[in-house]
């Protein structure tokens, strides 16, 4: 299939594929479309269409779906005052669950896991979502200062950043954690994201701690 056949078949879902919902953080709206896009390449290669996209990826903002579909990935401690925002799940060639949870217009939480035949390393799934920044032109935290820290899940090191930064756009501070760890049923991407002044280092230290995929 063309470049220009691709193009069009991505055209040609319209409004059947899951848009982004108001208020969701750069980074989320990222991810999102990470998944959503990988879901489509799978469509394409294998010739689906719209009634087969519409069974194989679902969107929830039902606050107890998305708490079910969390601790379906991990078992942690959501911190105090994040709500449940959304859930996507996909179930194509590539396995995906995602939970978002936020407090406040930028304060943010996502849970995701993603689950592809063969595999992906750590490096792999990062580079995935550097390049997904790159293709959309969006850079959603300026780096000012950038820490990495080892954590035990389940009673292994994994390595998690902690980054301080400012908003692109607004130039407030911005703090956040992201690391990646594997699960029983694929790799496993935390991220935190909030305001600097909602930032409590205490409180990401403990939802880190609090990661169980047993």
């Amino acid at each position: 299939m063309s470049g220009q056949d691709m193009a069009e078949y991505h055209d040609s879902f319209g409004d059947e594929q899951p848009q982004p919902k108001p208020g969701m953080s750069t980074t989320v709206k990222v991810l999102l479309g990470l998944s959503i896009g990988a879901a489509l390449m799978c469509l394409v290669c294998c010739g689906g269409g719209i009634w087969f996209w519409s069974r194989a990826v679902s969107m929830t903002e039902n606050p107890e779906e998305i708490k079910t579909l969390t601790q379906s990935i991990a078992t942690i401690d959501v911190p105090e005052g994040f709500q449940p925002k959304f859930g996507v799940t996909m179930d194509i060639w590539i396995v995906m669950k995602m939970a978002a949870f936020q407090a406040g217009p930028h304060d943010t939480l996502v849970l995701m896991q993603m689950t592809i035949p063969g595999g992906l390393t750590e490096e792999q799934m990062k580079g995935s979502f550097d390049q997904q920044l790159k293709q959309n032109n969006q850079k959603h935290i300026d780096v000012i200062e950038r820490e990495v820290r080892t954590f035990k899940i389940d009673g292994v090191d994994r390595s998690f950043e902690f980054i301080k930064g400012t908003d692109p756009e607004t130039k407030a501070p911005v703090h956040e954690v992201r690391g990646l760890f594997p699960g029983p049923n694929g790799m496993i991407f935390l991220m935190l994201q909030e305001d600097g002044e909602n930032w409590n280092e205490e409180r990401a230290v403990k939802l880190i701690e609090s990661i169980s995929t047993k």
